[in-house]
């Protein structure tokens, strides 16, 4: 069997070139600008942070989070479901990850909390729901 050369491995320098060349190519193809000219932690990013958020519900089910996220959308709160994929992945890993975590943003929360106090079951006592089958 020949012997092969062991190819040479990249020095410091040239992974930082290839890396800088990898990634203008990746922003180029997303149509961003020159990420030299990008400051990556800037503050003026708009989208909220993970620490922007606060739990205010958790659940062990994926359809009882579905729910109360969809009251809160009706209402106008942005509310987020985090964990939520895990358990669906598998629903024993709900206990180990305290259950699927309702949070929304730290400003939104005693309004989310507000809304999901209300009982709005008496909404319910005038409604015409027929007469039994006998």
């Amino acid at each position: 069997m020949p012997h092969r050369e062991r190819q040479p491995s990249l020095s410091v320098a040239s992974a930082r070139q290839w890396f800088s060349a990898s990634l203008r190519y990746l922003c180029a193809a997303c149509a961003l600008r020159d990420p030299g000219s990008h400051d990556w932690d800037s503050a003026a990013d708009p989208r909220p942070g993970v620490d922007d958020y606060v739990t205010i519900a958790t659940f062990d089910r994926i359809t009882d989070a579905h729910i109360v996220l969809g009251r809160l959308a009706a209402e106008g709160i942005q509310a987020t479901l985090f964990d939520d994929h895990m358990v669906q992945m598998d629903w024993l890993y709900a206990i180990a990850l305290g259950g699927i975590k309702l949070r929304v943003l730290c400003a939104d929360a005693a309004e989310a909390r507000r809304v999901l106090a209300t009982d709005y079951s008496h909404d319910l006592d005038d409604v015409d729901v027929g007469k039994l089958e006998s």
